[in-house]
């Protein structure tokens, strides 16, 4: 488990969730990235590489700090307590150009992820690191806490103090929305669960070469 390098302070401890928030399933959206190893990568390297994410996920933490708590029985609120986020690390005995190379094949990829939430978790990261050196890390968050405009700004967030030890220096606010779209007692409520996908579905894969 992760928690945020400094503590969330006392008149942040409690969110409420928007309307929109409220009535939103309770959903994970799943993301991967993938990097290719740059350099012959020991097993000193990679070490180093996965206490810098760790460390990183920590300041980043503090800024994002609502997926850091978790969500109220209620499902109006969230406890910004900073009890973390979970973060696990497994290995992959394989090459991961050569995965990539060969086409996405859709039934692994989920191993790529972490599963098996708990429900008031609100975000989950696997790091896979493959035997070349190279590395898949797959996030799992809560919809109901970040869109994929949040999901982007925390990734990027991640990644420039990954890589700078700095920050952005700006913080996101998360409490705009609740005041104009307040929570409120929705008796009989009850958002349908998605419909089924059927079986033909479409994939595209981009590779960017930077």
């Amino acid at each position: 488990m992760i928690k945020p390098s400094t503590p969330t302070p006392n008149h942040l401890k409690s969110l409420k969730l928007s309307l929109f928030d409220q009535v939103a399933l309770h959903i994970f959206v799943p993301i991967l990235f993938h990097y290719l190893p740059n350099c012959e990568c020991n097993n000193e390297g990679i070490t180093e590489r996965c206490d810098k994410l760790q460390k990183s996920l920590a300041e980043t933490l503090t800024k994002f700090y609502p997926v850091a708590g978790r969500l109220s029985k209620d499902n109006l609120s969230i406890h910004c307590n900073g009890e973390g986020v979970e973060y696990v690390e497994s290995k992959v005995n394989a090459d991961l150009a050569e995965f990539l190379h060969e086409g996405l094949k859709m039934e692994l990829l989920n191993d790529f992820l972490p599963t098996d939430l708990p429900s008031s978790l609100l975000l989950r990261i696997q790091v896979n690191i493959f035997s070349c050196g190279g590395l898949v890390i797959g996030i799992n968050i809560s919809h109901i806490i970040a869109d994929g405009f949040t999901l982007g700004s925390f990734v990027k967030e991640w990644a420039h103090i990954s890589q700078t030890g700095t920050s952005k220096g700006r913080l996101p606010s998360f409490s705009h929305l609740p005041l104009v779209f307040p929570p409120r007692a929705l008796s009989g409520h009850q958002v349908s669960p998605p419909s089924k996908i059927g079986p033909k579905i479409v994939t595209k894969s981009l590779c960017l070469m930077l």
